[in-house]
């Protein structure tokens, strides 16, 4: 049984059973040996309110309550919080091109703005050999 098999056995079963709600992308749980349906409210943002599981020969063997599921669908959409909008602050560090030994300079810096020590410890291409 593929996908889309799935899918037509549960818009079969749930025919006449529950209104309102969608079908999500039929997943295998190979730990199970079945197929995961999850059901998608229409009316609040396609937001997952049930579940449904076929076996292998195209049979609905679990389901969430529906009454449970219809509760869910008639809920409105969760209202998304709002971000905030500070504005981000960098202190300024002056750009230096330095020839000889880094560490010297790094003295000038405020400790923890330059991480030049990690990154030359991670670059093959800066590692002295």
């Amino acid at each position: 049984m593929n996908a889309g098999g799935v899918r037509r056995a549960v818009e079969t079963w749930l025919e006449g059973r529950i209104a309102g709600v969608g079908l999500g992308l039929p997943e295998y749980d190979d730990r199970l040996g079945q197929w995961r349906v999850a059901l998608l409210a229409r009316r609040n943002g396609r937001e997952a309110v049930g579940e449904v599981r076929v076996a292998e020969d195209g049979a609905v063997v679990f389901c969430t309550d529906l009454e449970m599921a219809k509760t869910r669908c008639r809920r409105r959409a969760p209202v998304p919080k709002a971000r905030r909008r500070e504005a981000i602050t960098f202190r300024p560090i002056p750009s230096r091109i330095v020839l000889g030994d880094a560490s010297d300079v790094l003295a000038d810096y405020p400790p923890g703005s330059v991480q030049l020590e990690t990154a030359m410890r991670e670059n093959p291409y800066l590692t002295r050999h």
